[in-house]
């Protein structure tokens, strides 16, 4: 979990958030101009699952997205139907993109109420996060 956020244990009625992250096989990077897109149909999906979509946003290999989860389904159905669907819409994109896949496996996690805009920031700043230089300790 990123340090930004709290650890917090939420039942599903809370007015919490989940943080899910989604990632893409290497080959399927989506070009900047797909991404908002993808974004908007996952966004719909998730609502028309029941679940409210605070906030869909990534980069080329992997999506994050700030959702909270509606009382009637299970997050591993919920993810289900985001890939599943969004694969078919995605291949329907391009023909470049007929092969397209998602990895296998997501990550979620519980956000409470008062970490839901620093969890905002963080799918917002995306871009900004996986450009910058990673600094490596050289230890001797």
């Amino acid at each position: 979990m990123r340090p930004e956020f709290q650890k917090s244990r939420l039942s599903e009625s809370t007015k919490g958030a989940s943080h899910t992250s989604l990632g893409q096989r290497p080959s399927w990077d989506l070009d900047p101009d797909a991404r908002p897109r993808l974004h908007a149909y996952l966004a719909t999906v998730a609502r028309n699952a029941g679940c409210e979509a605070y906030r869909v946003g990534g980069v080329a290999d992997h999506v994050h997205l700030a959702i909270r989860l509606s009382r009637t389904i299970t997050i591993a159905d919920l993810i289900e139907t985001l890939k599943t669907s969004s694969s078919k819409w995605v291949k329907t994109q391009s023909t470049d993109l007929a092969e397209f896949s998602w990895q296998r496996g997501y990550g979620c996690f519980s956000v409470g109420p008062s970490d839901l805009d620093a969890l905002l920031k963080y799918i917002d700043e995306q871009e900004a996060h996986h450009t910058r230089p990673i600094a490596h300790k050289v230890t001797s």
